[in-house]
Order: C-alpha cells, then sequence, then structure tokens
C-alpha cells in the first residue's frame, strides 16, 4: 500500500506544476499583448507624423495665380541704352507695369497705393515672361495670357492660413432692403448705407465684440466690396473700398474676417482687392509646376526644389563612386585574403567604430582637410560626395562583411578543390552568392547618406542656389540641407514648401528601399 506522505506529495507536485504553466501562459500572454501594444503604437507615431507631413505639403501643390493678358511691345520695354533686343529680358520694371496696368484696369482704380500695403506679386516674378519674350522676339505685339504667382502673404490668406473668416449671403427677400449713399457720404460718394429687416447673427456677434477684437466685416456685390465702418438702427454704414456701385445687384455676400487687422499679415484694403480679383477671375488657383521645375527663391512662391535634387544627385552620384568600389574591394581583403594578427584586428575594431561615430565628424573632418588644406571648391557636390563617401564606407564594408561571411564555406572548399585559384573562388562562385545582401547594404548605406545634413553644413553646401548646377564642381545644395533651410525661415509660407520637399525625400528613400529589396529577392532566386 502506497504511503499517504508519498501520495500528497506528489499532488503537491502536479498542483505546483499546473501553477508554474498557468503563470508562464499567462506571462507570455502579457509580453504577446505588450510586444503588440509596442508595434502598434510606433505605427500609429509613423502614421501621425506622415499624415500630418502630408496634408501640410499638400498645401504646397497649388498656388493663386494671376491670370493675365499682356501685349508686350518693343516701344514699352526696349530700355533707351539698350542696343538689342535681347535686352528685353533684364527690364523687369517694364514688364512689371505691364502687369500692374492689366490689374488696374481691372479694380478701375490704382492698385495697393498706400505705401504700406505689400506688393500683390514680387518683382521677380515676371522673369520667365520677360526671359521667354527676349528668346522669342515674335512674341512682341501679340496678346497673350501669362500665368503669375501672387505674393505668398496673398496666397496663404486665400487657403484660409492667415485670417479666421465666416461667409453669407445676404437675401433681399428677408435681409436686405436698400441700398443708397450715406448722407455721411454724399461729398466723396464713398459711404453707403444698407437696411436690414433681419441682421445676419455673424454681422451682429462682430460688431459686439470690444473693439480692440472688433473683426473688419466686408459686404460684396459683383461689381464691388464694401467694408461695414459702423451699425446704426439694422443699418450698416458701408464704405466703398473697390468697384463700381450698382443700384440693384443681384446677390449681395458678407465675409466677416474674425482675426483683428492689427494681428495679421494682411490689411483690409488687401482683403478687399484681392477678394474683388478672385471673384472677376483674374486670380485662380492653379498647379505649383514651379515646386519641381525651379531652383530655389528669396520669395516663397518662386522656390523650387529642382536644383537641390540635381545637387543631390550629383553628390550621391560622387559618393557611389567612392564608397561602394572602395568598401567591397575592402571587404573581400578582410573576409577572405587579410591574416589574422593584430593589424587585421585594430582595423576591423576601427572600422567598427567609424560607423559609430557622428555624422558631424565627417564634416569637420572634410572642412579642415578637403576645403582648408586641399582647396577643393567650397559648397560643391565633389566635397560633399568625398565627405558622404566617408561616412558610408564603414556601412557598406560591414555589410559586405557580413553578406561574405555568410556564404558557406562548403562553396569555396567546391571551387579550389576543382582547380580554381583564390581569385576565381572569390570572384566566380563567392560573390554571386553575397550580391544580394552586398547590393542591400551599398543601397541601404548609400540611403543613410542621402538623408544627411550635418556634414553638408559644415562644407558649405547650405547656400542660396538658384541655378541648377552642371556638374560635381558647380555650387549646389541637397534636398536635406534645403530642409533645414526653408524649415528656418520666418513666413509660414516656406512651411507647406518644407513639408513638400520631405515628402519628395521621403518618397526617394521608399524607392530606394523598395530597389533593394527588389535586387535582393531577385539575387536569391538566381
Amino acid at each position: 500500500m502506497a504511503d499517504p506522505k508519498e501520495i500528497n506529495m506528489s499532488h503537491t507536485g502536479a498542483l505546483s506544476g499546473v501553477r508554474v504553466v498557468r503563470t508562464r501562459r499567462i506571462v507570455d500572454r502579457v509580453l504577446k499583448g505588450l510586444a503588440i501594444s509596442c508595434v502598434g503604437l510606433s505605427i500609429a507615431f509613423l502614421a501621425v507624423i506622415i499624415l500630418s507631413v502630408v496634408s501640410i505639403s499638400l498645401r504646397a501643390l497649388t498656388q493663386y495665380q494671376l491670370f493675365v493678358v499682356l501685349t508686350p511691345t518693343l516701344e514699352r520695354l526696349l530700355p533707351e541704352s539698350a542696343s538689342n533686343v535681347s535686352d528685353i529680358g533684364n527690364n523687369m520694371e517694364g514688364f512689371n507695369t505691364l502687369v500692374l496696368e492689366e490689374v488696374h484696369s481691372v479694380l478701375g482704380e490704382p492698385l495697393l497705393s498706400d505705401s504700406n500695403h505689400i506688393e500683390l506679386f514680387a518683382p521677380l516674378a515676371v522673369a520667365s515672361i520677360a526671359e521667354a519674350t527676349a528668346e522669342s522676339p515674335n512674341l512682341l505685339g501679340v496678346s497673350r495670357q501669362y500665368r503669375i504667382p501672387i505674393s505668398s502673404v496673398f496666397d496663404q490668406y486665400l487657403k484660409g492660413q492667415i485670417a479666421d473668416e465666416s461667409f453669407g449671403s445676404l437675401s433681399q427677400a428677408s435681409m436686405f432692403s436698400e441700398m443708397k449713399p450715406s448722407a455721411a457720404g454724399r461729398a466723396s460718394g464713398d459711404l453707403y448705407s444698407v437696411g436690414f429687416r433681419e441682421m445676419p447673427r455673424d454681422i451682429k456677434t462682430a460688431m459686439n465684440r470690444k473693439r480692440a477684437d472688433l473683426p473688419s466685416i466686408f459686404v460684396e456685390t459683383d461689381n464691388a466690396i464694401f467694408q461695414v465702418i459702423s451699425v446704426a438702427d439694422d443699418q450698416l454704414i458701408l464704405e466703398k473700398r473697390v468697384g463700381d456701385i450698382v443700384p440693384e445687384p443681384d446677390r449681395i455676400d458678407y465675409r466677416v474676417v474674425w482675426t483683428p487687422e492689427v494681428q495679421r499679415a494682411i490689411l483690409d484694403q488687401q482683403i478687399a482687392e484681392v477678394n474683388y480679383l478672385k471673384r472677376a477671375g483674374v486670380i485662380r488657383p492653379a498647379l505649383n509646376l514651379r515646386f519641381l521645375s525651379s531652383g530655389d527663391s528669396t520669395y516663397p512662391e518662386l522656390a523650387g526644389i529642382l536644383a537641390a535634387l540635381v545637387g543631390s544627385f550629383l553628390t550621391l552620384i560622387v559618393t557611389a563612386l567612392i564608397s561602394v568600389p572602395i568598401g567591397i574591394m575592402a571587404a573581400i581583403w578582410l573576409e577572405e585574403f587579410a591574416p589574422r594578427n593584430r593589424l587585421t584586428t585594430f582595423i576591423e575594431v576601427n572600422i567598427n567604430n567609424l560607423a559609430a561615430v557622428p555624422s558631424i565628424v565627417f564634416g569637420l573632418l572634410g572642412a579642415a582637410v578637403l576645403l582648408n588644406f586641399f582647396g577643393l571648391p567650397r559648397s560643391a557636390p565633389i566635397v560633399g560626395g568625398l565627405v558622404l563617401a566617408l561616412l558610408t564606407l564603414p556601412t557598406v564594408i560591414i555589410a559586405s562583411r557580413a553578406a561574405l561571411n555568410a556564404v558557406s564555406q562548403d562553396i569555396r572548399t567546391a571551387a579550389l578543390s576543382l582547380g580554381a585559384s583564390p581569385m576565381q573562388m572569390v570572384i566566380d562562385h563567392v560573390l554571386p552568392v553575397a550580391a544580394p545582401g552586398i547590393i542591400t547594404g551599398v543601397i541601404l548605406g548609400l540611403a543613410r547618406s542621402l538623408g544627411e545634413t550635418a556634414p553638408l553644413l559644415l562644407i558649405g553646401m547650405v547656400v542660396f542656389i538658384g541655378e541648377v548646377p552642371s556638374g560635381v564642381g558647380d555650387e549646389a545644395t541637397t534636398l536635406p540641407v534645403l530642409i533645414y533651410k526653408w524649415s528656418t525661415g520666418a513666413e509660414r509660407a516656406w512651411e507647406p514648401l518644407t513639408a513638400a520637399t520631405i515628402v519628395v525625400l521621403l518618397i526617394i528613400l521608399v524607392l530606394m528601399n523598395v530597389l533593394a529589396s527588389y535586387l535582393r529577392q531577385r539575387y536569391e532566386r538566381r
């Protein structure tokens, strides 16, 4: 008969084992839940960042432009001191005057006559028109429609980024009673009164605010825009801002600009003029093709990324031509031919250390050695490529060595046993097998160099580049440096341009990673 103590001990041991298994399963579930939560949180943060950048960058895809019909003539545009028709391209003031006269004819009065007003478009906005006319004299005397980007302040206002606004329609049947000259303004003819059977709620709320926070209220018809200057006995006293008076307009709208004039970068007169031009169809939204087809500019509405895109491409070519062959050959020597001694150990340790060195240190090295000692041209892709090659080289060597080390030793033994030399064994048998890993490491290393900013700042690539560089010795900048430069701009108009440049850079980096994955899978199948 079994001893009761032994039975009790076995029963206790079984219960203890069940508790251990149960505890282990609970811990496994908790750890699994934590892992899933961490991954989900990371994806959520990434999605928020990407969505915020993309949403801001969408504002850079379109811009408001002036659509004006101009008739350039030789008499108006050729300076007196000029002797050649091509000199028309230097007469920016003449083209500016043509555009202002066309806008003036639409407004019916001088545009932005107050010296405190911001100009409707930048002086250099007509540069492309001037250059096209100088290159093709047959355009002289021909009436054509041209597009001119308006100032970034007006563009941001029309996109709703400067002032909070509300809109409404004043129906003649329910609200609007009549519009007639005000007694206070008969001498000048600029003041009018409008009576209401029912005052709009937005206007009531706006007029009840404190004077310091008083919004601006505009009444808009098809032919004129007025501003409310006072309210008395259900009557609005209006001051004509722009346009012609129509005794009985077909449609009357109102606009309440809730942001006080002292708190915004656009004045009441400018709001009236730009909205009048928009209602007349002179200002319309259009695709911002300049963003991809022009270089940098001091004016946000004229700035583009083409010069930085070409500069990044030239810098990346120099980086690849230096780091890829040297890195792969160094990896082959260290992994296949180098003797195992203190020298190779010292080299390997320092390569691993260089991979962890902050990138700004390479920028200091480039400024001290390449610029000051060797006297290479400042802000040139050749210098940027050399600095980034030093930065990328440890990554290429480490990745290539890992790929070579992953090749089975049986392949080497079989090749040597069949009479192949060590070099033939490496080139004909080891490298084809290690190619997927090597290519992946190279592309990822180049992608990292493409996103670097700090080393390039120290060698002077944060410069204004309006023209597209034609070679590795010309002054240039890159996309990351342009992002840094634009992000420090004081105007809000640089914000969507910066976000759009970030999106372009992310697309390039994603494409490089997709290419690395594709090449890896293709060579692995082979």
